[in-house]
């Protein structure tokens, strides 16, 4: 009836009510643990910044938000750029440990690639689902696919699972859509956070590297340090001496002390005969004489002959193991380890530094590296030493020289100015450089007035074509010089007549200048010329009587005196030819005066020889009958 169709109404629509107020209830509760869940998610995710913490956490929320069986979470590998597992619930991860997607490839790589959340009812009929083999992989049937991004960037996919065929809502879709906005930034933080917590290592790893670095370097600092000490402390002592003796015991103190030796010797090399020499000996008796001993080692033989041979230092850890150690006969066994350097300037091998100590394997690297640099200043102070001896050596015998120069030069110029001859020296240039005390008389010049001068200057000869090209002549390099060749002439000065002789001087083939001497001939000139004068007179007084003479001896030769013998013929013959004879000796001395004055050319021709041998036998026989000898002529 209408009161109980009423009645039901009212019933229904009562039921109606609290159906819809229980849905209203369940909405409000799920929202509610979903709310919570996502509180328990963010807390996770902001207490814990560990990637994998912040993971499990996600995919074990998952299935109570949505009612899922499975989830699991890929994330992109930055260096393979494939889509690995990371987290899974539902499933061991080593079970999904092989299953990667690369962008496309799979579900996970559809949803990579298209950036969209993808739910899949069935999985079995989805051509993008790639199966795996294991067993409870393959019973998932409804999947649900939601992308993680960041910024630009797919960094992973979270995914929810069921194993019966059971569609996700669009609700359940928003809500783990949603999820995955958080997860996402979770994530991000956490990659952040392990890229810090990395660098941070990184950076401490770096740090105390560089630390440790700085510490050795800071050491090894100190030791150069300590070395450049040393080495300063050789070199500024080494080099306040320069005796020989005094820098090799020297050296030997300073090396001694640097590497703790006990005892040290430097062989010096004798160059020419390549024995060495024990030249200086630290820690020892023995006393060396100047200059030192002689050993019986030569380049090659023993240590430090090896050494000098090799120009190669070398560290001996015990001496009595090694071949090239050669005992000698005292302490023989009293060293065991040694260390030798050759003291080498430039290319040559001056001798060798050895030390010694009576514990083996004493010496190190260290100490090698100090003394190789220790023997190069000890090396560069011998070749110091070495010449400030061979300088002052050279130096006593340049002052030798300079003394025994200065006493010949004081003999030259005693000679110069004693000598009665003018003596002028000019340079190359022909520079006056010496002027002697006859020069200023003969030539009426103060020397004052001479030196310095150009001998151009002086007087009007030095500049006459012929000495100029002379003196040109001398100067040029490399030219020969006749022996004792020199230019003469005579100048007039006031009523005086002074010859002047020019020559080259010369130091091997090296023109120095030229001298000039000057000599006053005026009495020699005047003597000559009164002698031509007489000779000349006398040759004209003597013709007068041989003119008659002759004329006479020529007119009883004709018989202008009446008959003569043949005897008194040959007699007066032998007058005629001799005062012909004579004739010819006058006109000889008029043509010496004519010779002398330039007034006669003399033109040489061929003559006969027998005449004059015939003329000579007739003049010479009467002296010779009375010898009693007798003149024969045999001309071929």
């Amino acid at each position: 009836d209408w009161a109980t169709i009423r009645a039901l109404e009212i019933f229904a629509s009562q039921a109606a009510i609290a159906v819809e107020n229980a849905r209203l209830v369940e909405t409000l509760r799920r929202r509610a643990e979903t709310l919570a869940l996502f509180n328990e998610v963010s807390r996770s995710a902001t207490a814990k910044l560990e990637l994998d913490a912040v993971l499990k956490t996600v995919v074990e929320v998952v299935p109570r938000l949505i009612a899922s069986d499975r989830s699991s979470i890929f994330l992109l590998d930055a260096a393979s750029g494939r889509y690995i597992p990371r987290a899974a619930y539902g499933f061991s991860l080593e079970t999904l440990a092989a299953l990667t997607f690369a962008p496309g490839e799979g579900l996970v790589g559809v949803v990579a690639e298209t950036r969209q959340p993808l739910a899949v009812d069935d999985v079995r009929q989805d051509p993008h689902f790639i199966p795996f083999p294991q067993t409870d992989v393959s019973e998932i049937v409804s999947s649900l696919l939601v992308p993680l991004i960041a910024g630009e960037q797919v960094i992973g996919i979270l995914c929810a699972d069921r194993t019966e065929k059971e569609p996700f809502s669009a609700s359940e879709m928003a809500t783990l859509a949603a999820l995955a906005d958080q997860v996402a930034v979770a994530v991000e933080n956490a990659r952040l956070f392990d890229e810090v917590r990395r660098f941070s290592q990184e950076l401490e790893q770096r740090v105390e590297e560089r630390t440790r670095a700085l510490a050795d370097a800071m050491e090894r600092l100190t030791q150069e340090r300590d070395r450049v000490e040393i080495l300063y402390t050789i070199t500024s002592q080494l080099a306040s001496s320069l005796d020989l003796d005094r820098v090799l015991n020297r050296a030997l103190e300073l090396a001694v002390k640097a590497v703790g030796a006990e005892r040290a010797a430097i062989l010096m090399v004798e160059q020419d005969s390549g024995r060495l020499i024990y030249r200086a000996a630290l820690g020892t008796d023995r006393v060396l004489p100047p200059g030192g001993a002689a050993t019986r080692f030569s380049r090659g033989e023993g240590l430090g002959g090896w050494v000098v041979e090799h120009r190669e230092a070398v560290i001996v850890s015990d001496v009595l193991e090694d071949e090239r150690w050669v005992r000698s006969l005292d302490n023989e066994e009293a060293y065991r380890s040694a260390l030798a350097v050759p003291l080498i300037s430039g290319d040559e091998v001056q001798g060798v530094l050895l030390l010694f100590h009576s514990r083996p394997d004493h010496f190190d690297s260290d100490h090698l590296l100090l003394v190789e640099a220790a023997a190069i200043q000890v090396a560069n102070a011998i070749g110091n030493a070495e010449l400030y001896g061979l300088i002052r050596d050279q130096a006593a015998r340049l002052g030798d020289m300079l003394k025994t120069q200065q006493v010949e030069a004081a003999k030259s110029q005693a000679i110069l100015e004693g000598v009665a001859d003018g003596v002028i020296v000019a340079d190359t240039d022909g520079k006056v450089i010496l002027f002697n005390a006859a020069a200023e008389r003969i030539l009426a010049l103060p020397r004052e007035e001479a030196l310095g001068k150009s001998t151009d200057d002086l007087l009007d000869i030095y500049r006459s074509k012929e000495w100029t090209e002379a003196v040109a002549r001398w100067a040029e390099p490399g030219m020969s010089y006749a022996v004792e060749e020199y230019l003469a002439a005579r100048l007039e000065i006031g009523d005086r007549i002074v010859s002047v002789h020019l020559a080259p001087v010369l130091m091997r083939d090296e023109f120095l200048g030229t001298v000039s001497v000057f000599r006053d001939v005026t009495a020699e000139v005047q003597a000559e010329r009164a002698k031509t004068e007489f000779v000349s007179m006398v040759s004209h007084e003597l013709r007068t009587p041989m003119t008659s003479i002759k004329g006479y001896v020529d007119l009883l030769l004709m018989g202008a005196a009446g008959f003569m013998t043949e005897d008194a013929q040959r007699f007066l013959k032998i007058v005629s030819s001799n005062v012909d004879r004579l004739t010819i000796l006058v006109n000889d001395l008029l043509d010496i005066s004519r010779i002398e004055s330039g007034r006669m050319k003399i033109e040489p021709q061929p003559m006969r020889v027998e005449e004059v041998i015939e003329q000579v036998i007739a003049e010479m026989e009467a002296r010779a009958i009375e010898k009693r000898l007798t003149l024969t002529a045999d001309v071929p």
